[in-house]
């Protein structure tokens, strides 16, 4: 038997679950986009959420990583200890509560076709939004080519993210943030 998208999505993905509440509310959402003409179908819609919550995924694993790795393996291969950090920094639970944030942001942006603005009050979890941008391609020119969704773009991301290296003008070295305030210009993060 197979699923629809609807029941698909409401299974969730890894750590992320749907209440019934939540279910049940987006099934009329998806249902009235849907019959408005505002999506392209019911399954559209759930078939995007549900790579939301994909992408809201590997977000919270790429956070894991740049706190704790200097690199990444796609293929699921343990990383030998030199991979590691040997001082982790970041703000490790802000991210991950601001990740399933910023993906429902892109989320809602992508259904309604509509850019609304985002707001980040805790500079310190600017790693979230950095990830998840990282992997939909929403990159500035300056992280263009140097990040990216394939595993040299994201192990290049774990190194920066706590990189104190700083460029001849005096401003931090790598185009990538874990903080707002005090690591440089916040024009990278639009």
């Amino acid at each position: 038997m197979t699923m629809t998208a609807f029941e698909h999505w409401k299974h969730g993905y890894g750590v992320i679950s749907h209440m019934p509440e939540t279910c049940e509310r987006i099934d009329e959402l998806a249902r009235y986009r849907g019959a408005t003409g505002r999506a392209a179908s019911v399954g559209a819609v759930f078939q995007r959420l549900a790579a939301a919550d994909r992408l809201t995924s590997a977000t919270m694993w790429l956070i894991v990583h740049m706190t704790y790795a200097r690199r990444v393996a796609l293929s699921g291969a343990p990383l030998p200890p030199e991979a590691f950090k040997a001082n982790p920094e970041g703000h490790v639970g802000g991210s991950l509560n601001v990740a399933p944030a910023y993906m429902g942001y892109l989320a809602a942006n992508a259904l309604t076709g509509t850019t609304r603005a985002w707001i980040l009050g805790q500079g310190h979890c600017v790693a979230a939004v950095e990830v998840a941008n990282c992997l939909v391609g929403n990159l500035s020119p300056a992280q263009q080519g140097r990040y990216g969704a394939e595993e040299a773009g994201l192990s290049r991301s774990c190194e920066d993210l706590s990189s104190y290296v700083i460029d001849p003008m005096g401003r931090p070295a790598a185009p990538f943030r874990g903080h707002v305030a005090g690591r440089g210009d916040p024009q990278v993060l639009v």
